[in-house]
């Protein structure tokens, strides 16, 4: 057993031919070396288990945003003038900060008793995005597609949500790992994250949580690259703004000669065990340096893998050891 662990960092990447820190192919060699793109696979061979331990990511994706199309809200009605929040990740203070920065005459709060959201200022129309993230209306508590009167203190229906990622996917490729999300895909690790404070003393961006079992194939596997993603609960790539991640990837390969010879079968089966077994064996038989011990492994060896078969006439064909070590013949009951 041989154990690798590797530093995988989204900055060592091909940037001209990857650009996005948050979906990239990695290789141990992918560079451009006098205008010609040179590749050396990651190919790790019989790999019979791996592991994620360990995750440095920031926290510089954007859960509000305009490929979400949940940053926008209309005064009066459906063809009001129409406001828009800047991209971004929001605490609840600076989200209620930006609403009543656009200037639209809505003034918004928060209460940390309810956890809710309450307007006032005029009427105010929240449309549906049309994609399977909440719409600004959603994450501020309030109906879809109606008029909001506000003209009164208003408080939304439902609580706030917050404005960021509470969780993220590591994806490595091939369908490699045990984390489930939904019938979305297979992940190798999640990431919790804690945004609720974005800033702490040493200016640590987020906490985060790392849940990754540990992947064991049933039989040793060849890697030959991994293709590195961050997704979204939804199994959407993560955009990261163009910061770097990194992570460690912890491998072990079966070196063993023996096992190799056997990759085809199902690990720790009685077959492959007993002629782990018997290899061992002769590997020691042989390291005596005497043909005595050769001769004498031979006989017991072929004693207990006595085979047979059925002749045409019904009786048994054995084959047995006649004391030569190479030289086996046929022994026929009632004739030898």
């Amino acid at each position: 057993m041989e154990t690798k662990i590797y530093n995988i960092d989204s900055i060592y990447r091909n940037t001209t031919k990857y650009p996005e820190t948050h979906d990239f192919y990695y290789n141990i060699v992918d560079t451009v070396i006098n205008g010609v793109q040179r590749v050396e696979p990651f190919n790790e061979r019989n790999v019979a288990e791996l592991e994620v331990s360990h995750i440095n990511i920031p926290n510089s994706f954007h859960f509000i945003n305009s490929t979400r199309n949940n940053n926008e809200f209309r005064i009066t009605n459906a063809s009001g003038t129409l406001y828009t929040l800047d991209d971004g990740s929001y605490t609840k203070d600076e989200l209620v900060t930006e609403l009543n920065a656009l200037g639209s005459g809505i003034t918004f709060s928060y209460s940390s008793t309810t956890g809710k959201i309450s307007a006032i200022g005029g009427p105010v129309y929240f449309p549906s995005n049309n994609t399977d993230y909440p719409s600004l209306g959603e994450i501020l508590g309030y109906s879809l597609d109606t008029i909001i009167d506000t003209t009164t203190l208003t408080e939304a229906t439902n609580g706030l949500t917050l404005t960021q990622e509470k969780y993220l996917f590591l994806s490595i490729g091939d369908n490699i790992g045990n984390i489930i999300n939904s019938n979305r895909g297979t992940y190798v690790a999640k990431i919790l994250l804690n945004n609720s404070s974005r800033f702490d003393d040493v200016n640590n961006e987020s906490f985060y949580q790392v849940l990754s079992n540990k992947v064991v194939f049933p039989q040793p596997r060849d890697i030959k690259f991994l293709h590195i993603q961050v997704l979204d609960y939804l199994g959407n790539s993560i955009d990261l703004n163009g910061v770097d991640f990194s992570f460690c990837l912890k491998i072990i390969n079966i070196n063993n000669s023996i096992l190799k010879q056997f990759e085809q079968m199902r690990f720790y089966s009685n077959d492959v065990m007993e002629r782990i077994l018997n290899a061992r064996m002769l590997e020691h038989y042989e390291k005596q340096n005497s043909s005595h011990f050769t001769e004498a492994y031979s006989e017991n060896t072929h004693k207990q893998f006595v085979e047979s078969e059925y002749m045409n006439d019904g009786n048994k064909k054995m084959y047995g050891y006649d004391g030569n070590y190479d030289l086996y013949k046929p022994i026929i009951p009632g004739m030898n």
